[in-house]
């Protein structure tokens, strides 16, 4: 601890509590003292942080002049609720700009109820241009008149556009606005912060602003934050140091620390950028090692690391917006320690990793502890204990905390002539199991004294421990002999074979506990023989879990082994498969139900009747295929057989028979449609054309199928395909569903637009093929095709009521 600390230790009263709180999270029940009375030193000198609810900072500054009256400065002053709505193009409504947060009315009416007017606002620094520092500098200018206002040069030309989340925002906005009310009302606007004019005093305060280099304004910045002015502010020997959003990302925080040695070991420290993550550093904390620090912005905002080094270094530490049912929290830079309107006051607060830390003025609480009628109990560096049980050594007892940390005794120890027990939260003596914050004892169930050493409950034995009682679980030295306890519930195993979870060696427990060692004995069936230290000797089976293991070298043997002409394969935990279809490095294999791998023949998985064909070597075909005896198969990529299935492979359709053979040179009927197909002496289908099987002649479709009862147009001919789909040939073919008769020739092909003699008699047939009848003029000549087809020739008959004459040749020779 640094010497200065150390001395404000010595100054703290013994009275205060160590620790206390509660407000669930940032801003819950609150015991602070907004009319505190703050302690004189030499001169008022006091700093205001106004205590806003979100991350937005505003600080005043107040002391007194040579004639004891009340002077103020300002060092930013927070959100307002003023932003650019797009229509003037100098400030676009940016993604990201806040439009739902401001705290005009509540810095005006702070600064109106502390008596800040024209002729005592000495000052306004506005540190940086983003609206959550200076949204509502424009405001307290216009209405408050301060006489200078320090603002470094500004431009949205310094931002770099480049990344996808420009920093722009509504700075050049809030800062034109803030300008412009310095114009309006005549207060002196200083932009070249120097050597000569960063450093003046102010009642009893000496103010130095720093990180003021001009060279930013030559150069393309990420964030106005890397070029944004800290204040200084020391009075009556104590240093306040004001970082509003200074950050180490350009080195702006390890040069003020090298430059200005009054920031190390500080008195109070306004926490930077909010106390955002990786905008504070552990070294610029531990530097400046201050006694009070404000932090403007959400405790969450706070890594956890960082809330422990804070703690570590006894720094008094407030949340603003923990705190907003006062004002402002004020620190009095007059005495040692320094004093704030928030001492003695109790917060819990809500951390980044969701705990709840309770804090009492400004320190993490520990132990036991009650605040305003509710105990909780605080752990490691202020943590609450929620929803769990805590034993508490100072009182001897147990408690139980709920998930708001509140704590209620649910029991504790007693030792009473030499024996210890437990009683609980009703002075009830505990008897048989009892279970606290993780461990489990045994107490005797007719008097409730702790049992230690060995307990037998229904059959089951257990290991207690000899110094506290608790229920050991694991390995466990008794005596000369090791034992294992299971992890869960402490129950002594014994007569298995138990392999060890941290080095997967197993050891097998004889039927009384021990470890096997220095022995060899019969174990199912097999001759085992034990070293010094239990561990098998040699490889061999065991019966592990149920199922086969293979031991060697003292551990489970895990993937292949191969014992005799055999393969066997074993998971991860030692088990050796069975009965399994596996895929195994991307290899489908079958193990049969005594394990040994299946090769060289087919397997039917019963679950759902596929076929598979293991390899010579194990592995199952796969995509493609395989000729097997006198048949050839194909195989899927998950290695099932091709079964009662019409494939295309490559360009070719396959039939696979119910048994999964290549159907060939036979037809085979899909059942689902009745299509019929022709496979070939290779197994491809036919396709697209003409084939003469047996004695008649087909023709198939691009698809494969046969065509079968339908009329068919190739090359220019028409053909009749049957119903069983051999070509009709040689004779007539009546279609029932037009009536038309047709006639095919020996090649198949239907007669058109010609006379035909077929036995004895002439037919015409029409350019579709159907049979003609009626008259029909031809070469000059008139001739006449009856009803059923056939020409009228030698003969006179009525047609139509005339009587009309036909030669032999069928020509009409006389009509009436």
């Amino acid at each position: 601890m640094h010497g200065k600390k150390m001395a404000r230790a010595r100054l703290r009263t013994a009275g205060k509590l160590a620790a206390a709180c509660l407000a669930v999270c940032v801003v819950g029940a609150v015991q602070g003292n907004g009319n505190a009375v703050y302690a004189q030193g030499s001169g008022t000198a006091k700093i205001h942080f106004l205590t806003f609810e979100g991350n937005t900072e505003g600080v005043l500054l107040e002391s007194r002049d040579a004639n004891g009256n009340p002077v103020f400065g300002m060092v930013d002053s927070g959100e307002d609720w003023d932003y650019p709505d797009g229509s003037d193009q100098r400030y676009p409504l940016r993604s990201g700009i806040v439009t739902n947060e401001g705290y005009d009315q509540e810095v005006r009416d702070y600064l109106t109820k502390m008596g800040v007017n024209k002729d005592n606002f000495q000052f306004y620094i506005a540190t940086h241009p983003h609206s959550d520092h200076i949204g509502t500098a424009d405001l307290v200018i216009r209405e408050f008149q301060p006489q200078n206002l320090y603002i470094m040069p500004y431009d949205d030309s310094m931002i770099n556009t480049s990344p996808t989340d420009v920093h722009l925002w509504d700075n050049q906005y809030v800062y034109d606005q803030t300008l412009a009310a310095a114009a309006e009302v005549g207060t002196n606007v200083i932009q070249d912060i120097n050597d000569q004019n960063s450093a003046f005093s102010f009642g009893n305060f000496q103010i130095q602003i720093v990180n003021y280099d001009p060279s930013y304004q030559g150069q393309i910045t990420y964030d106005a934050n890397w070029f944004c002015l800290g204040v200084i502010a020391q009075a009556n020997g104590n240093t306040a140091f004001l970082t509003s959003d200074m950050c180490d990302d350009d080195g702006d925080l390890t040069r003020v620390m090298q430059s200005y040695p009054q920031i190390s070991d500080l008195e109070v420290l306004e926490a930077n950028h909010h106390g955002f993550f990786d905008s504070m550093t552990d070294a610029f904390v531990e530097t400046a090692s201050p006694e009070v620090m404000i932090l403007p912005g959400a405790f969450s905002n706070l890594k956890t690391s960082r809330v422990n080094l804070i703690g570590s270094l006894d720094t008094r530490l407030f949340a603003l917006p923990a705190y907003t049912e006062q004002d402002a929290i004020v620190v009095e830079l007059g005495a040692d320690p320094v004093t704030t309107s928030a001492d003695g006051s109790f917060r819990i607060y809500t951390d980044a990793d969701k705990h709840l830390r309770a804090y009492q003025d400004g320190r993490w609480c520990q132990g036991l502890f009650e605040q305003n009628g509710v105990q909780y109990y605080a752990k490691e560096n202020g943590i609450l204990a929620v929803n769990e049980e805590i034993y508490d050594e100072e009182t001897n007892r147990v408690y139980h905390a709920d998930q708001n940390g509140h704590v209620t005794m649910i029991g504790g120890w007693v030792t009473e002539n030499g024996q210890k027990y437990y009683v609980d939260q009703n002075n009830n003596y505990r008897k048989g199991w009892l279970d606290i914050s993780g461990n489990r004892y045994y107490l005797d169930p007719n008097t409730g004294a702790l049992q230690t050493g060995w307990v037998v409950e229904n059959g089951q034995w257990y290991l207690m421990s000899e110094e506290d009682g608790r229920m050991l679980k694991g390995w466990q030295k008794n005596g000369i002999d090791w034992y294992y306890l299971d992890e869960n519930t402490g129950v002594m195993q014994a007569n298995r074979w138990l392999r060890d979870p941290n080095s997967g060696v197993v050891y097998w427990l004889r039927g009384w506990g021990g470890r096997a060692y220095s022995l060899t004995t019969q174990i199912d069936g097999y001759s085992v023989q034990f070293d010094g230290e239990g561990r098998v000797v040699g490889p061999t089976w065991i019966r592990y879990n149920g199922m086969w293991g293979y031991l060697s070298g003292g551990q489970l043997a895990t993937g292949w082994i191969k014992d005799g002409i055999d393969w066997y394969y074993f998971n991860e935990d030692g088990s050796m498969k069975t009965n399994e279809l596996c895929m195994i490095d991307g290899n489908l294999y079958y193990f049969r139900g005594w394990g040994g791998m299946l090769y060289n023949t087919w397997y039917q998985n019963p679950a759902d009747g596929n076929w598979y064909y293991l390899r010579g070597w194990g592995a199952a075909l796969n995509t493609g295929w395989s000729h097997i005896g006198n048949d050839w198969y194909y195989f899927n990529p998950d290695c099932t057989m091709k079964k009662d299935e019409l494939c295309r492979i490559g360009n070719d359709l396959y039939y696979f028979r119910g048994w999964g053979g290549m159907l060939y040179n036979a037809w085979h009927q899909d059942p689902s449609n009745g299509n019929w197909y022709y496979f070939r002496g290779w197994g491809g289908a036919l396709n697209t054309g003409w084939s003469h099987i047996g004695n008649d002649w087909y023709y198939f479709n691009p698809d494969c199928t046969m065509k079968s009862d339908e009329f068919c147009w190739l090359d220019g001919n028409l053909y009749y395909f049957r119903g069983w789909g051999g070509r009709m040939h040689s004779g007539w073919y009546h279609d029932k569903n037009t009536g038309k008769w047709y006639l095919f020739d020996k090649e198949g092909r239907a007669y058109r637009n010609q006379k035909v003699r077929n036995g004895i008699d002439t037919y015409y047939f029409n350019d579709d093929g159907t049979m003609y009848s009626g008259w029909k003029e031809e070469g000059g000549k008139t001739y006449y095709y009856r009803g059923w087809g056939g020409m009228a020739y030698s003969l006179t008959m009525t047609i139509d009521g005339v009587p009309c004459t036909f030669n032999f040749k069928g020509e009409l020779v006389r009509r009436g």
